[in-house]
């Protein structure tokens, strides 16, 4: 699959000619998501109207929430910080109290981008707060620790060592330490500079 391979403009290339055939009905939310996932890691912002129009196409919860969240991590990959944070708001907001794993993950999506944009800063630790109660997968717990120590870096100030605690334990879990690059980059800058002060 070229988004797999590494091509994610000829994905988007092919998707996009799939999409104008048109697909069946019951295709189309699901060709949208590809197409949008592929357009997000090309850096093409016709990501942001594709999903959006899948998100539309569905009234399944979990569908619209992850497709939400898609269209928050997309934003923010444009570096779109305060619509990102919007997004994931919005779309917190109408999941509501299901799928916790993905209520996490939409979490993390408002820490990290309210960590690049002022005027969202604020939300930044009471989230970080209900994030820590919402670790229920591996996915969850890495990108809570990577928050963390991203809040202790940016907004409170921590002791260099304590910044790199949670950082640390992060990377050092197994498998992938988070499927959101919009974590993982900033989670690796703020590990590099607290390795580079002394306590």
């Amino acid at each position: 699959h070229a988004v797999e391979s590494g091509a994610p403009q000829a994905a988007a290339a092919l998707l996009g000619r799939a999409l104008a055939e048109p697909p069946p009905a019951a295709e189309r939310v699901a060709l949208l998501r590809e197409l949008g996932r592929a357009e997000q890691l090309a850096g093409q912002d016709a990501a942001l109207t594709h999903l959006a129009e899948a998100r539309d196409l569905t009234e399944d919860r979990r569908q619209r929430a992850e497709i939400g969240l898609q269209i928050a991590r997309a934003q923010a990959n444009l570096f779109h910080w305060v619509e990102a944070v919007d997004v994931s708001e919005s779309t917190l907001a109408e999941l509501g109290d299901h799928e916790p794993d993905l209520q996490a993950k939409l979490e993390a999506q408002i820490v990290v981008a309210g960590l690049r944009v002022a005027r969202r800063a604020s939300l930044a630790p009471p989230l970080l707060e209900r994030l820590a109660g919402h670790q229920h997968s591996p996915s969850a717990t890495a990108d809570y620790l990577l928050a963390q120590g991203m809040v202790g870096f940016w907004i409170e100030g921590w002791p260099a060592a304590d910044v790199r605690a949670p950082l640390e334990e992060a990377f050092a879990r197994p498998g992938p330490v988070s499927e959101n690059w919009d974590t993982l980059g900033p989670g690796t800058w703020a590990l590099v500079f607290a390795e580079g002060y002394d306590t």
